[in-house]
């Protein structure tokens, strides 16, 4: 993973700057963080919080229910819309950067792509 990622705001990876929701690493992948904002159902919002965030199922599915409450009203496409919503929620920073994090987890794969690794990276071993 590489820093400089997380310290241009331009691609949504940061809270600071206002950026379209994108957070992919690789950008020939089709799938971007306003994608997952915009279109996952509730539950699949909520998993993806419990699981990647570390959020109770209760805050979870509040979370996630805001968000497709108010993508309803107007699409969440930027950086700063999704911490707004967030914020309807109760979320400080610290927190709202959880959230971020979730996603860009679930937009790059990365936890499938740890598991591939982990699956075959004993056999890149020498033996003893």
């Amino acid at each position: 993973m590489n820093l400089e990622h997380f310290l241009a705001t331009e691609r949504g990876f940061s809270l600071k700057g206002n950026a379209p929701l994108d957070m992919r690493f690789d950008q020939t992948k089709t799938k971007t963080a306003e994608e997952v904002v915009n279109t996952y159902n509730s539950s699949d919002l909520k998993n993806l919080f419990v699981r990647y965030g570390d959020f109770t199922e209760k805050k979870a599915e509040e979370l996630a229910d805001t968000i497709c409450r108010e993508r309803k009203k107007t699409r969440i496409s930027t950086t700063f819309d999704l911490k707004k919503v967030l914020g309807l929620c109760g979320l400080g920073n610290s927190a709202v950067a959880v959230i971020f994090q979730a996603i860009r987890i679930e937009v790059n794969g990365e936890l499938d792509n740890l598991e591939r690794f982990l699956s075959t990276f004993a056999e890149c071993l020498n033996t003893g």
